[in-house]
């Protein structure tokens, strides 16, 4: 399976940047422009969002091999669910006609990842938008 390393900018700790890493999931098209653009607007209203641009670099692990995917521009969204404190992050890549797909999960640690439906996460996306009292967000670009 595949997986992508999100590389921040900043300072090199020990001779390594800041990274965080997602399980590969199959590229699946997600309707997410919206709503993007949504919590984006309400992170002037809402403390519970932030959002701030510092991603430097993004490569694809696949068997073994490292390259750069063919996006241009990265989104992660991170978030915890305020009742129970889970956690869960989506990387997300965009064409540059505006198509988004999901690209990666965070944790990745169940099965359902890699069987979750386009429909699934945009449902979340929507839930996000929608609700974003209950929850903490933040959005990375």
């Amino acid at each position: 399976m595949n997986s992508y390393k999100v590389l921040f900018k900043g300072k090199d700790y020990d001779d390594k940047k800041l990274s965080f890493t997602f399980k590969g999931v199959s590229e699946k098209t997600i309707n997410t422009k919206n709503s993007i653009s949504e919590l984006k607007k309400l992170c002037d209203k809402n403390p519970n969002i932030t959002f701030f641009s510092n991603i430097e670099e993004i490569l694809k692990y696949e068997n073994s091999l490292s390259s750069r995917p063919n996006y241009v521009n990265y989104l992660i969204v991170l978030y915890t669910t305020i009742k129970d404190g889970t956690k869960e992050g989506i990387l997300i890549g965009v064409t540059k006609d505006l198509e988004s797909f999901v690209l990666g999960l965070w944790p990745f640690n169940t099965q359902h990842d890699a069987q979750i439906s386009p429909e699934e996460i945009t449902e979340r996306f929507n839930n996000l938008v929608n609700n974003p009292r209950n929850y903490e967000i933040c959005i990375i670009d």
